[in-house]
């Protein structure tokens, strides 16, 4: 986020449809059986993907409108219609395979 926000109230890990306009069977698909949602920041908000993630580079999501709001002393605007693309990992995994064979 541009600025610092009241992280809609959250601290630690919770579900990803608390601040996302996503149902759980569409955060099941994109981010996997699992997921979870936390802030890392007041800017910043991290999915830790569960097993048989989807999303990829440019997918794109929406906040739930009313959630979120700047930390700003006296603010009383909350988001509406905001939304984000997900970018490219900062940290890609290389995968690696490994094939055996039999002799006979």
């Amino acid at each position: 986020f541009n600025r610092d926000s009241n992280r809609a109230g959250y601290s630690g890990s919770f579900a990803c449809t608390n601040i996302l306009n996503l149902t759980t069977a569409e955060v099941q698909t994109y981010f996997g059986t699992g997921a979870l949602c936390s802030f890392t920041s007041t800017t910043s908000l991290k999915v830790t993907f569960g097993s048989s993630a989807t999303v990829v580079p440019d997918d794109e999501f929406m906040l739930k409108d009313r959630v979120l709001q700047t930390s700003t002393s006296g603010a009383s605007l909350f988001t509406m219609n905001e939304t984000f693309v997900i970018g490219n990992p900062s940290n890609p995994t290389t995968p690696s395979l490994s094939l055996t064979a039999s002799s006979t």
